[in-house]
């Protein structure tokens, strides 16, 4: 792994400090489960149905295939595999995936002083590569999704399904200026300062671009590798209905007509992710407010409220994107984020 920053700090007024930073980072030899030492070579796709024959077919002995070994029984194309006695041979540790991210960050942070600090913080990122973060399967790197096609590993370089854009996030705190020990009413009444003292408000807000979006689909592949993808056709993968007015029930989220299906025995141009099409984006907003009673120096009563996504957003869960399932093609069935949770608390601190 290689990673470079370039950064630059300034302060500001007020304890306000800007950084601006470069992030780059390049990684080799990460685990993936595109290596498939036991795939019939895809130059033999142009056999079509003679791979799905069996050995001692008419459609085998025509296009000259014979048993690789005496005992050998099944289809020709087992027959082609590197090694036709056996099925799948997992490949652990294979270290065939790569990973290169870029990134601008942004981050401006007040220290904590009058009562109130706060962190905003922006990310502008581009994680591009193939393996690095979801192509490997298994713990030891040998399962989960394969590659279409393992004679051709570049078919997979796309942006990686944890790549995202865009990742605001805004946190903050502020303790109200009066009330006991605040520079606000010191001299208060007692009363007045177990009632209007000790307030304290805290919120994070994030907002960010979602991954993005895999599409599947097209005829099976008799190579015994991954599945196939379909054939992208038009830029127009989004559907025309606004996320503002987005109805599950009836909209949907993808229009089928960007894809055709490749031809039987072709491998679909679709790339692993599609570069112009998401995930819907995730809005959340998180609000906490609390309330201490002091009784002395290091004795006290907190009282919490806190509401988790205070807004109740719903951020809908992915589409259904198999070009083989056209009726349900585009189709929103899930929620990705939680309903508002509102908790309450109390504490004592002795």
């Amino acid at each position: 792994m290689q990673s470079w920053t370039f950064n630059i700090q300034r302060e500001l007024p007020f304890n306000i400090l800007l950084d601006a930073s470069y992030v780059g980072s390049k990684s080799n030899g990460l685990w993936t489960g595109l290596e498939d030492i036991n795939q019939v070579h895809s130059r033999y796709l142009s056999l079509g149905n003679t791979l799905n024959a069996d050995i001692d077919s008419p459609a085998a002995a025509a296009a000259g295939i014979t048993r690789p070994y005496p005992s050998f029984q099944g289809s020709v194309a087992q027959a082609l595999r590197p090694f036709p006695q056996y099925t799948t041979i997992w490949d652990m540790f294979q270290p065939t995936g790569y990973d290169l991210y870029n990134s601008l960050q942004i981050r401006l942070q007040k220290r904590y002083s009058d009562g109130l600090s706060f962190l905003v913080a922006y990310t502008l990122s581009k994680n591009i590569g193939f393996g690095g973060s979801d192509t490997f399967g298994d713990l030891f790197g040998g399962g989960g999704n394969k590659g279409i096609d393992t004679f051709n590993r570049k078919l997979e370089r796309s942006l990686e399904n944890i790549d995202r854009t865009h990742v605001f996030v805004f946190s903050w705190t502020y303790e109200l200026p009066f009330g006991r020990n605040k520079r606000i009413g010191n001299n208060w009444n007692p009363v007045f300062n177990h009632i209007l003292g000790g307030w304290q408000i805290n919120s994070i807000e994030r907002y960010q671009s979602e991954t993005p979006l895999r599409v599947r689909g097209g005829p099976g592949l008799p190579l015994f590798g991954g599945s196939n993808r379909p054939n992208w056709v038009s830029p127009n993968v989004r559907s025309s209905v606004d996320m503002g007015s987005f109805d599950p029930a009836q909209d949907r989220y993808l229009n089928i007509d960007a894809f055709s299906r490749p031809a039987p025995f072709t491998i679909g141009n679709s790339p692993r992710t599609l570069p112009n099409v998401r995930l819907p984006a995730s809005y959340n907003e998180d609000f906490s407010l609390f309330k201490r009673v002091y009784f002395r120096e290091s004795k006290y009563l907190e009282f919490r409220s806190e509401f988790f996504n205070l807004f109740n957003r719903v951020v809908f869960g992915g589409p259904s994107a198999n070009v083989n399932s056209p009726d349900s093609f585009g189709l929103i069935s899930s929620q990705a984020n939680t309903p508002r949770i509102i908790q309450l608390a109390l504490k004592v601190v002795f």
